[in-house]
């Protein structure tokens, strides 16, 4: 005599803390896989959304990298400023 075992999607916040953060939301594993892979060829194709996602990434990029380009633009003004320095210092050693 063997016994089923069923497989369950679960909320993440009530598998780790509890029922006093969410309900469990139990979905069988069987019926959201056929779900999804019956969707996922009109997700696939669908150019609207392709170009959604898209510009959702590029939108990503550019805001996660803006800081970065703006710390590099402040580094590289001080790098020159240092280098003019170190230029001026040069000639006033030889002038001497």
């Amino acid at each position: 005599m063997f016994s089923i075992v069923l497989e369950y999607y679960v909320c993440g916040a009530w598998k780790n803390k509890g029922s006093a953060v969410c309900r469990s939301n139990g979905v069988r594993t069987d019926h959201a896989d056929k779900q999804v892979l019956e969707k996922l060829p009109t997700i696939a194709t669908n150019e609207v959304l392709i170009e959604q996602i898209v510009k959702r990434i590029n939108n990503k990029k550019e805001s996660d990298s803006s800081p970065l380009q703006h710390e590099y633009e402040t580094l590289k003004k001080a790098l020159e400023a240092n280098h003019q320095k170190k230029k001026k210092s040069l000639v006033c050693t030889k002038m001497m």
